[in-house]
């Protein structure tokens, strides 16, 4: 039950938006036990956590910043299947210091984009993501909005945190991300994409044998 916070601009921020911002942070606190962590790789955004650390205690430090910090990354959740997918972004050269899920949707992003990360991650998840080279932000919630994420437009800049609470009082309209939607912001501008939708209705496999609907079946459930 991470926290996460940020804050973006189409300018250098504030001090009263840095303010801000620390003081979203401080309000969620209650959700994890590494309070505060903050970091940023230009003036116009800053991501934070309050984090629980599960995965990889030691390397899994967030925010997660790529080599080159050209990305930073705050997450929220696990990703189950994130091992296999490890498996396939190295057969794309992507390199991994450490050995936790938050490593693989920031590698994951960098080396095959966000649609990816919306057809490949199973879990549940809540995160920002901002490239510092784009000049954009990228924030996903889980399929099934297991993990919260709310967010607000002020003149001081767009704020995100995991907790209606956090935005309480910064005198703008609070926005929830819908499950299954990823959102964008660039130069100022947001747009929001259903990448998943719970209700949509598939053509069934008609002409299956009575056995392999049995196998296909158990094998959905368990990893279900």
């Amino acid at each position: 039950m991470c926290g996460i916070a940020g804050v973006v601009s189409t300018h250098s921020l504030t001090t009263e938006a840095k303010e801000t911002f620390k003081d979203i942070l401080r309000r969620i606190r209650h959700r994890g036990y590494s309070l505060y962590e903050t970091g940023s790789i230009d003036s116009k955004c800053v991501v934070g956590t309050n984090r629980l650390e599960i995965i990889d205690r030691d390397r899994g430090i967030q925010p997660f910043v790529s080599r080159d910090k050209t990305t930073i990354l705050v997450f929220n959740g696990e990703i189950y299947n994130y091992k296999r997918l490890a498996e396939e972004l190295q057969e794309r050269c992507a390199k991994f210091i450490t050995s936790c899920d938050t490593e693989v949707i920031l590698e994951g992003y960098r080396t095959s984009g966000a649609d990816w990360l919306c057809k490949a991650l199973e879990g549940m998840f809540a995160f920002i993501i901002y490239d510092r080279g784009r000049q954009e932000l990228i924030a996903m919630r889980d399929p099934f909005g297991i993990k919260p994420l709310y967010w607000a437009e002020t003149e001081m800049g767009t704020f995100f945190a995991s907790e209606i609470k956090g935005l309480i009082g910064i005198g703008a309209t609070i926005h929830e991300l819908g499950p299954g939607q990823k959102l964008t912001w660039k130069e100022g501008k947001i747009t929001i994409q259903k990448y998943f939708d719970l209700y949509e209705i598939k053509e069934a496999q008609r002409d299956i044998e009575f056995r392999d609907a049995t196998k296909k079946l158990k094998r959905l459930v368990s990893e279900a």
